[in-house]
Formats: C-alpha cells, structure tokens, sequence
C-alpha cells in the first residue's frame, strides 16, 4: 500500500498539469478569464494537499484499529473480571472497598454519557 501512495504522490504533478488544462477548458466555455483560475491553481499544491490527506486517513485508521483492539480485550476479559477482582484483593474488606470504588466509577461514568 506504500507504494501506491508514494506512486500517487510522485505523480500528482501529472494531475495538477491536467487540472490546469481543464481549467482552461472549464473557463473558456464559461468565458471566463483564465488567468484568475490559473493564479489560484498554480498556489494549489496537489502534491501537499494529498501527502496530508493520506496521512490523516493514515492515523485514522491505525487510531481506530488501536481501538478496535482494547473493545475485543475487554470484552474477553469482562467475563473473568471478578474472579481477578478476588485474587488481587483476597481480604473481604479490601475487596468490598474495591467494588465500592469500582461502582462509583461505573455510575459516574453512566451518568456522564447520559
């Protein structure tokens, strides 16, 4: 996939040469002055602006899959939680303060998404 977006950017001068030429077709059948497009389009870096759109999809995509990673790992572990909860915590005491916590985080977290 690397190759295919570096492919694309090496060639974006090639698609920024035909964007300028249907501008020119674009203006004259509008009758439009050519130059006022040609100015905005020759500041219009198709290289750039690509390079930066690929690499927000990029991030995007790695962000959502990090994600997407610790929703499987808790939902695997969800089922166990307890029985960990009572290994970690072997005092009755200790571990009713831990549940307590653990069910204020809970209802402040409900009520947030509320």
């Amino acid at each position: 996939m690397q190759n295919n977006i570096t492919a694309l950017i090496n060639s974006s001068e090639t698609y920024q040469q035909k964007l300028s030429l249907l501008s020119k077709q674009f203006s004259r059948l509008l009758d439009i002055n050519h130059l006022d497009i040609s100015k905005y389009l020759s500041q219009f870096d198709l290289g750039s602006t690509l390079k930066s759109i690929l690499f927000t999809l990029t991030e995007i995509a790695s962000h959502t899959g990090i994600i997407i990673i610790y929703i499987i790992f808790i939902l695997i572990e969800y089922g166990s939680f307890n029985q960990k909860l009572c290994a970690l915590f072997p005092n009755l005491e200790h571990r009713v303060l831990a549940t307590t916590i653990l069910s204020k985080i809970n209802s402040q977290i409900l009520s947030y998404l509320r």
